[in-house]
């Protein structure tokens, strides 16, 4: 007959809390330890007519093999202790933050308690054991961000993957059955795995956009927001600028998802990343969410030009001067940039361009008095234009500008983008 040997693992701190339980209690968690391995034994050998040696190497490698419970056991207790041991028990929940631990998470009791009851609502409608590695790392570095199992429950519950308790629907409360793609009709708005997978993947600026928009916005609309930016790289930028020394309010973080559901190129996404620690990120944000498409060509050429003038040697964006709007970009320097991204090849008529004109040379002319004294340059986006007719358009406003600047407004500058 087989005999199914102990594990030959080091698992000093898991005897250790053993032996200090007293006998019966240290008898409760053995037979629980058994329990929670035939369930997976059960998971695992789905067919009928098993040999006692292939049903023993299953029991195996439940404790020693790739499923490793006794591992996961051990890092729970060499975290817990004997009483949050006991109070946890041994269940699939608690050997799934025993799982997270054993990766290198540091949870807190709080946090352990959390991981440990979502834990056991998964285990209710799902394989526990078969979530990967990074999805259960993603749940424990979510949950002790947030740092509350009530908040954390509602954050899954934005994203359409309500855990039982706390669900909005009847068909939320099954929805988590997408998680192993058993139900089709559920996997589409319940994406579980991709969102912890990504959050665990993030790096500490993108968790500490997470940690400080948390406090601003509703777990539920977070939950949300979290499952339409679930792709990894995406998710990790998104939170990385809400973690920049910007503060967010709630319109401006609503505007930031509008950008990030919409149709703009990586590239996009990369310099707001770049520009987060600068004032007025945040006002850029919002001209690229309003679909006008000149405001949008506005701040996109924003965008450009403060990447190539480098955001160490800029000082604010999008200004506001009392209120109002200010320059567009405004420089340590203490230079002031008018940015125009004007399409020469599709301008107004001429009487709609005189109008034009006239409110740029009194923008600038607005701009001296704010600023006395300090240079101010108008960058128009691109190179001169090389076709007649486009040269010709060009010119007007160059000409109000030299005009502007005879008159003695020696401080105005034009050029073109670098």
């Amino acid at each position: 007959m087989a005999v199914i040997k102990p594990p030959a693992r080091n698992t000093p701190d898991a005897l250790v809390v053993l032996d200090r339980l007293q006998i019966r209690q240290a008898f409760d968690v053995g037979v629980d330890l058994i329990l929670v391995g035939v369930d997976e034994l059960i998971v695992l050998d789905r067919g009928l007519g098993r040999s006692l040696d292939e049903a023993v190497g299953i029991v195996q490698d439940v404790f020693t093999g790739a499923t490793r419970i006794w591992d996961d056991f051990g890092a729970l207790t060499a975290r817990s202790g004997p009483d949050l041991l006991l109070e946890l028990g041994i269940t699939p929940g608690s050997l799934l933050t025993g799982r997270v631990l054993r990766q290198g998470s540091d949870l807190s009791p709080q946090s352990m308690r959390a991981v440990t009851n979502i834990g056991n609502d998964l285990a209710e409608i799902a394989d526990v054991g078969q979530l990967s590695d990074e999805a259960a790392g993603g749940l424990a570095r979510l949950t002790n961000s947030v740092g509350d199992e009530g908040r954390m429950r509602r954050v899954l519950d934005g994203t359409g993957c309500a855990l039982k308790i706390g669900a909005v629907s009847p068909a939320s409360d099954y929805s988590l059955l997408a998680l192993f793609d058993a139900d089709p009709v559920y996997a589409e708005g319940c994406n579980i795995v991709g969102i912890l997978q990504a959050a665990y993947n993030w790096d500490d600026a993108a968790v500490n956009g997470w940690l400080k928009i948390s406090s601003v916005v509703s777990e539920r609309r977070l939950g949300e927001v979290l499952g339409q930016v679930v792709n990894n790289s995406r998710s990790q930028r998104f939170f990385s600028i809400l973690g920049g020394d910007v503060e967010w309010d709630v319109q401006h973080f609503e505007f930031l998802v509008k950008v990030f559901k919409g149709n703009f190129d990586d590239v996009v996404f990369q310099q707001i990343d770049d520009l987060k620690n600068i004032d007025g990120i945040e006002r850029v944000v919002h001209d690229l969410a309003q679909g006008a498409n000149p405001t949008v060509r506005g701040g996109l050429f924003e965008l450009d030009l403060a990447s190539e003038l480098g955001a160490d040697n800029i000082q604010s964006l999008a200004v506001k001067v009392n209120s109002k709007k200010g320059p567009d970009i405004l420089l340590k320097d203490g230079r002031v940039l008018e940015a125009k991204a004007y399409s020469w090849s599709d301008m107004p008529p001429d009487f709609i361009r005189k109008s034009m004109i006239e409110e740029n040379i009194q923008q600038i002319v607005q701009r001296t008095s704010q600023y006395p004294g300090a240079p101010i340059e108008i960058v128009f986006k691109g190179a001169k234009p090389t076709d007649p007719a486009e040269i010709l358009i060009a010119d007007e406003f160059f000409d109000a500008y030299q005009q502007l600047f005879n008159s003695g407004y020696k401080h105005v500058y034009v050029r073109w983008q670098k």
